[in-house]
């Protein structure tokens, strides 16, 4: 589960910097959502709405050098899933059309993955669907991936 909660911190990242990245801003570099959203939030006042989102994901990122146990459980990545949507949702309307067909893609490739990891340990579809908060059309578009990789 700790995989799952690290790719949606991930999502979450990419997204941030894209929209640093296509608003030529130059960040350190970090793993830091809070600090992310803050440098989108010089830029655009309402990065303010997903901050919380931020903040619910920030303790799933990479931390090779300060691991720390987190206590996961389908509830805790259901509201992890619900935050990275909702950060991917807001920069999706914030970036311009061509960029958001390129970080479209990157996402949905690693919310595939967990959904792939998801499927690999043998959770039934019905758990995945709801947690990912998955329509039966994405469900099955993920499945027909998951079935040609």
């Amino acid at each position: 589960m700790r995989w799952y909660a690290t790719m949606l911190n991930l999502s979450a990242e990419k997204n941030l910097k894209a929209f640093l990245i296509q608003n030529d801003i130059q960040y350190k570099k970090t793993h830091d959502l809070e600090f992310l959203n803050g440098a989108c939030e010089n830029i655009d006042e309402d990065f303010e709405d997903i901050f919380d989102d931020c903040e619910a994901l920030n303790d799933y990122g990479v931390m090779p050098k300060y691991p720390h146990e987190l206590y996961l459980d389908d509830a805790i990545v259901e509201k992890a899933i619900l935050s990275a949507k909702n950060i991917e949702q807001f920069v999706y309307k914030k970036l311009d059309m061509a960029e958001q067909i390129y970080v479209v893609s990157k996402v949905s490739d690693e919310i595939k993955k967990v959904i792939f990891e998801m499927l690999d340990a043998k959770i039934p579809l019905d758990n995945i669907r709801k947690i990912a908060k998955l329509s039966k059309e994405q469900l099955d578009e993920v499945l027909h991936d998951y079935d040609e990789s």
